[in-house]
């Protein structure tokens, strides 16, 4: 159980994080202020899909969440994990709807404060990887 408080610590304090990083960029640069953020640089495409510093990060935290909860090939754990990652990407909403996003071909998210479905994808990515791992490291 004190895992599961643990990972929801982590969200908790992750989108702290984000709110601070995001409002000093905004403070520095405005509303532009996606362009100028170097997590945000694209970093090039997988399966045609764009990826920056923020999506290698879900990638990350979503390994780690795997071994921090022992998560193994069990699929319930995996499920559970999942919802999560669904559960921060229906309330991480930190903008309002008259924000207006910034458009360029050198960054990913056009706005760092609103999620992308995509983000689903390098989370479940995470967790694949973690499952590769695993079974990589169980039959030596």
């Amino acid at each position: 159980m004190m895992k599961y408080i643990l990972i929801l610590i982590g969200f908790i304090s992750f989108s702290m994080f984000i709110i601070v990083y995001n409002k000093n960029l905004i403070k520095k640069y405005g509303e532009k202020y996606p362009q100028y953020d170097y997590l945000n640089k694209n970093l090039g495409e997988v399966l045609y899909i764009k990826c920056c510093f923020w999506n290698l990060s879900h990638v990350f935290i979503y390994f780690f969440i795997c071994v921090l909860v022992d998560a193994r090939l069990k699929l319930y754990k995996h499920l559970l994990i999942m919802l999560f990652g669904l559960f921060w990407y229906h309330f991480a909403i930190y903008k309002d709807a008259t924000h207006h996003p910034v458009k360029t071909k050198d960054i990913v998210y056009r706005d760092t404060n609103l999620p992308r479905l995509d983000d689903i994808v390098f989370n479940t990515s995470g967790q694949l990887i973690y499952c590769l791992f695993y079974l990589l490291t169980q039959y030596k």
